[in-house]
């Protein structure tokens, strides 16, 4: 159930929520920590790509019981039929919400590649986007610094943000724009190595009244004007004076989930960061915006849409059916619990193995609850190879 804190604004719109911890639960897969598919006879491709620039190793398994994905779309429900009415020893699919396979017709292996940010393309945005909310008159000799490493040893005992050096101090011998900042009363952005990170426009800041910091608008840190709290559906009919007007709690929090999609498949997003477990992470997308005028988005903070993504092997188009990849996942957990799966879906799921080689591969998801522990649970099983990956974690 949702919790709404109420402040003096709406927060009318997320591309993520917040408000889950990591917990790594044990006893949940079987006696192998082992990848189903290592030692799976259906594996008949096996080869190995290397990054140019860090001879990084990546072992690519290609399933050959995998089905051409168009062929696959006319047979999908019956498959969703079957596998919702199939007994499994630790998967309960009998209410599943599975996704359909929309436009989907290839999928592939990608290396997450930052984009880079030059300095100068770095202060380039900052003064546009300074110029689009209207504080072009911002004194950035004074206001812009850096959090960068190149100059880490250089910060001072000032007050926060002066502690940080001024780009302008240092420029132009700087390699990377990436650490640029600025955070004032009046607006913050952070730059990241692919774009603008975090930005605050200062209009919540405004409407408050506050004397602190625009980053504490990005960052979600207004907990002190908290005035009231509970349950939406509990306070959905009261009403409060807001910046739209008189506004219903009901019609104010609203969700909206934004995801990033590529080539029709949807990126894996979380509400608290990445996961570990082994010697993997799993990365998914997260980005939390703020708006209260109900038109444009006030503030927010996440990962950019502007990383690249560079391809790792020819676009396959067949994949591991969705029968068979529930198969694999059963295979792999514990023959002890039993993983209630509430939604499941076909993702593009980030792994990263060593650090820095952050790999895309194509997945089916299956999130739900540990009915044995009552711990939430995210498995991926990979499309074309048929490794599974996982994590649980406890809501707060």
């Amino acid at each position: 159930m949702k919790i709404l804190k109420v402040f003096f604004l709406a927060v009318s719109c997320a591309l993520c929520l917040a408000g889950c911890s990591s917990e790594i639960e044990e006893d949940i897969v079987g006696s192998t920590t082992e990848d189903v598919s290592a030692n799976n006879s259906d594996t008949d491709v096996s080869n190995s790509e290397k990054d140019e620039n860090n001879d990084f190793q990546l072992d690519i398994k290609l399933l050959s019981n995998r089905i051409n994905i168009s062929d696959y779309k006319s047979q999908f429900e019956s498959d969703i039929a079957e596998v919702k009415s199939s007994e499994y020893k630790n998967i309960d699919l009998k209410d599943a919400d599975i996704l359909s396979l929309g436009d989907v017709e290839k999928v592939g292996i990608y290396q997450l590649c930052p984009k880079g940010m030059e300095a100068d393309e770095s202060i380039e945005i900052i003064k546009n986007w300074l110029a689009d909310i209207g504080c072009s008159d911002m004194d950035l000799e004074k206001e812009l610094r850096d959090a960068g490493a190149q100059y880490a040893d250089e910060r001072s005992d000032a007050e926060y943000p002066y502690d940080y050096v001024a780009v302008y101090d240092y420029y132009p011998e700087f390699d990377s724009g990436e650490g640029f900042f600025i955070n004032t009363n009046r607006c913050y952005i952070q730059m990241g190595n692919s774009g603008i990170y975090s930005m605050s426009d200062g209009s919540i800041t405004e409407y408050l009244n506050s004397d602190k910091l625009a980053a504490r608008d990005a960052l979600g840190s207004n907990s002190e004007i908290i005035v009231s709290s509970g349950k939406v559906s509990d306070m959905a009919d009261e009403e409060w004076e807001l910046v739209l007007g008189n506004v219903k709690i009901g019609d104010a929090a609203k969700v909206v989930t934004v995801r990033r999609v590529f080539c029709g498949v949807p990126f894996a997003y979380s509400e608290t960061g990445y996961r570990t477990f082994y010697d993997y992470y799993i990365y998914e997308d997260m980005k939390t915006a703020y708006m209260i005028n109900g038109d444009t988005v006030a503030a927010y903070t996440g990962y950019s849409e502007a990383e690249q993504l560079e391809s790792l092997i020819e676009e396959q188009e067949d994949i591991l059916t969705l029968k068979d990849a529930v198969s694999y996942m059963s295979d792999f957990l514990a023959s002890n619990l039993m993983f209630k799966v509430n939604k499941a879906e076909l993702i593009y799921c980030i792994c990263e193995y060593e650090e820095e080689n952050q790999i895309i591969y194509p997945c089916w998801q299956f999130e739900g609850i540990n009915i044995t522990n009552s711990q939430e649970m995210r498995v991926y099983v990979n499309a074309l190879s048929g490794d599974v990956y996982y994590y649980s974690f406890r809501e707060e």
